[in-house]
Order: C-alpha cells, then sequence, then structure tokens
C-alpha cells in the first residue's frame, strides 16, 4: 500500500467517524433556532417587526442530542430587551444546559431616497422606496408611508439610501394654492387658498382664501390640503 493510498483510507476513515459521531451530537442551528424561537414567542402580536437573531455557537463546542425537546426559559429576573440570555437546557441521560445571548432588533418601515435627491425636488414614486431600519437607529421624523409624500418638496439634498424626514419636507409651500377643507358636524366646505409660509403634515399654517381674501389658521392634512375646524 503506498503513501497516497494510506492517506484516503485515514481521511474516509476520519470523515466515517465524524459523521457517525454528529448524529449523536445536538446541531448548534437547532439550540440556536430554539433560542430564537423562544424569544418570539414572548412577544405579543403588536404588529411590531423584530429580528431576532442568537449568537453563533463556539464550533468547537460539542453537545448530546437530546432524548426530550430542548426546553427554553429567561434565566434570572430578566426582562425582554435589545440584548437577552436564553438559558437552554437538555434533561435526559445526558443532560446539558448552555447559555445564549440574543439580540433583539426592533424593526420599523422607512421611506428613503433610490437617488440622490436635490434641495427643491417635488417627490415621485420612482425615486423612493420602503426599508426596514432598526427604530433605536431611525431618526425622528422619518416618514413610514410612500403615498403621503407623493408631491412633497424637499427643503434640503437627500442623499441616496438616505431616510425622507417629515422636518425636511414642503407639504404645503408659500405661494402654492392649496384646497381649505372646512369642517363641522355632519358637513365639510371646500374652497382654494395661497398658503403664506411653508408646513408640513401636521403643523399649523396660515392661508389667504382666493375668494374671500380672509386669512385664516389651518392644519396640514396632506400634500396641498389643509383642514379647519369650524
Amino acid at each position: 500500500m503506498n503513501r497516497l493510498t494510506k492517506t484516503l483510507l485515514v481521511f474516509i476513515l476520519a470523515s466515517s467517524h465524524l459523521g457517525h459521531a454528529s448524529e449523536h451530537l445536538e446541531a448548534h442551528q437547532q439550540i440556536q433556532e430554539v433560542a430564537e424561537q423562544f424569544i418570539t414567542s414572548q412577544f405579543e402580536d403588536d404588529g411590531v417587526t423584530r429580528q431576532i437573531t442568537a449568537n453563533p455557537i463556539d464550533s468547537r463546542a460539542r453537545y448530546a442530542k437530546c432524548e426530550q425537546p430542548l426546553e427554553a426559559s429567561l434565566p434570572g429576573k430578566q426582562r425582554l430587551s435589545r440584548n437577552v440570555t436564553v438559558q437552554i437546557r437538555c434533561r435526559g441521560t445526558s443532560s446539558w444546559t448552555i447559555y445564549l445571548p440574543v439580540r433583539v432588533k426592533e424593526m420599523r418601515k422607512v421611506v428613503v431616497a433610490k437617488q440622490g435627491l436635490a434641495s427643491g425636488t417635488v417627490l415621485h414614486r420612482q425615486q423612493l422606496k420602503i426599508v426596514y431600519q432598526e427604530n433605536m437607529l431611525t431618526r425622528g421624523g422619518a416618514m413610514t408611508d410612500i403615498d403621503s409624500v407623493i408631491g412633497a418638496r424637499l427643503k434640503r439634498q437627500v442623499r441616496v439610501n438616505d431616510p425622507i424626514l417629515q422636518q425636511n419636507l414642503c407639504v404645503v409651500c408659500k405661494g402654492e394654492t392649496v384646497t381649505i377643507v372646512a369642517k363641522a358636524d355632519g358637513f365639510q366646505i371646500k374652497a382654494n387658498g395661497v398658503a403664506l409660509s411653508d408646513a408640513s403634515l401636521g403643523e399649523k399654517v396660515r392661508i389667504r382664501n382666493s375668494r374671500s381674501g380672509q386669512t385664516l389658521e389651518a392644519r396640514v392634512t396632506a400634500v396641498g390640503v389643509v383642514i379647519v375646524a369650524i
């Protein structure tokens, strides 16, 4: 038997032994999934999108295949937060316990620019997209609905993939014609007016009624639309 043949034989035997041994070991991926599924189950169906990821287990670690379903719990008096530790326990002949760190990211929808946009740009759907970003890393005032910003004008330039911020939008712009909606119990009246300043969603703005010339204060509800309570 030459050296090459011996080397191949040793490799085949070693691979066979490792394969046989792995049948009696708990897969790291499965342990991590148990931890992730457990944390997922701790949250109510509150409509929040979360990214839950268990830390990879050291590749050198070995855990005997469990005869019983793996048990997961939160040790101590932990509260659900961005970083938690999950206890995974195997009960049976070959019992073992592992403590696995798990990270929880709360994600939110954000409108971002598909391309660089200059100050003064009137926004169109093809310039925008929705992405999910970690909530705590998302800047305040980030818009979450594309439809609500279409037709709005940028006050500042926006780089590609940057969020569209409410404070950087002119939803009703000075000198532009707007629709005034006057609401009362059971009915509403519409009229045209001219904005006397810039304003974004939810902000108050002074409007001059095009017909009567009267100046009034209204609240911005959409692009080119303000509402007045009567």
